[in-house]
């Protein structure tokens, strides 16, 4: 809808807006701010290669996708009211913790721990991330794409594992990479 105007920098969407297709916002370097009506019901890969630091969604939201293309998005945050997901310290998750929907670009820290009970990451969920090192725990499956551009140099896959996907791992710097026993 709105691609490659580079003098846009906030934008401010109305209440009663429900989706946002993909790439809604796209090539938008200096939009900074993007303010989500709490109506919004489905965000689906809505901002690609925006200057973006934080998203806020609020109860109404079902639908999330995302290929984690704001590498400049710091943290996640959802209406506690929300019955489909959740944020913890930044991170989205599905409501029930099961999957880890998107970890920040820009998140502060090199070194992750998933919460116990998550045993899938989502496609593109840690894409372009600084982490170094992450703790996979019980993790199940891997999406596509799930690693790819982050900056992790060692990972060590648990005996859980049971599906990775599609360059998971692809154009990161690890050196070492284990399977558990």
């Amino acid at each position: 809808a709105f691609a490659s105007m580079k003098s846009l920098t906030t934008v401010n969407l109305n209440e009663g807006l429900v989706s946002l297709k993909r790439e809604a916002f796209s090539i938008l370097t200096n939009l900074t701010s993007l303010n989500i009506p709490s109506s919004l019901v489905e965000f689906n890969d809505a901002i690609y290669s925006t200057g973006i630091t934080s998203l806020h969604f609020g109860a109404s939201l079902e639908t999330y996708v995302s290929r984690n293309e704001s590498s400049k998005l710091t943290s996640i945050t959802v209406d506690e009211a929300n019955t489909n997901f959740v944020s913890v310290d930044g991170v989205l998750y599905t409501k029930d913790m099961s999957t880890l929907l998107t970890y920040p670009a820009k998140k502060e820290g090199t070194s992750f721990a998933l919460q116990d009970s998550v045993t899938t990451i989502g496609p593109s969920a840690f894409k372009y991330s600084k982490i170094t090192s992450v703790d996979l725990k019980n993790v199940e499956t891997i999406s596509d794409e799930c690693f790819r551009y982050s900056k992790l140099t060692s990972v060590t896959l648990p005996d859980t594992i049971t599906s990775l996907g599609t360059t998971a791992f692809s154009e990161t710097p690890i050196t070492e990479l284990n399977f558990s026993k």
